[in-house]
């Protein structure tokens, strides 16, 4: 059996009018191309919420609050202040993000032992907030500046 390829069929990587390209490697390799550019996309998205989320609320017997205040900080790790009682600091790291989705880990400083991951979804002026870590499943506010100072 000849397996030479004739030379004028040689830049098409010999494939002949006989014999075309491998049809069912061609999806795959757009699939394989597609799932590089969605990698590529994902590792350089931007979130779309920016600013200072909140839905803290105050007892009106203690005082006390309770909630989360997230602040979005054009796209890099979220700043947390997780109230239960009262404020306390959560750090995040990013996992994962794209325009509209982001999620991230959580850990706390006051509270070492306790860890949580949670998603955060951008609906313009809200924020969506869970965590079945934390048992949160909320809805945040975008606040005013002098509203952040007054929960920091």
């Amino acid at each position: 059996m000849d397996t030479t390829i004739p030379e004028d069929d040689q830049s098409n990587g010999g494939a002949t009018q006989d014999a075309p390209v491998d049809e069912q490697r061609a999806p795959a390799m757009a699939k394989k191309e597609e799932a590089l550019r969605a990698s590529d996309d994902k590792d350089s998205a931007k979130f779309a919420c920016t600013g200072a989320y909140s839905n803290v609320g105050f007892s009106e017997e203690s005082g006390d609050g309770s909630g989360v205040v997230a602040i979005m900080q054009g796209g890099g790790a979220p700043k947390f202040i997780y109230w239960e009682g009262g404020p306390s600091p959560a750090n995040a790291a990013v996992t994962s993000v794209s325009a509209q989705t982001m999620k991230v880990a959580l850990s706390f400083p006051d509270f070492p032992d306790q860890k949580s991951n949670a998603i955060l979804e951008c609906r313009g002026s809200r924020l969506l907030f869970r965590s079945s870590d934390l048992g949160h499943n909320d809805e945040l506010q975008l606040i005013t500046e002098r509203e952040l100072a007054e929960l920091r």
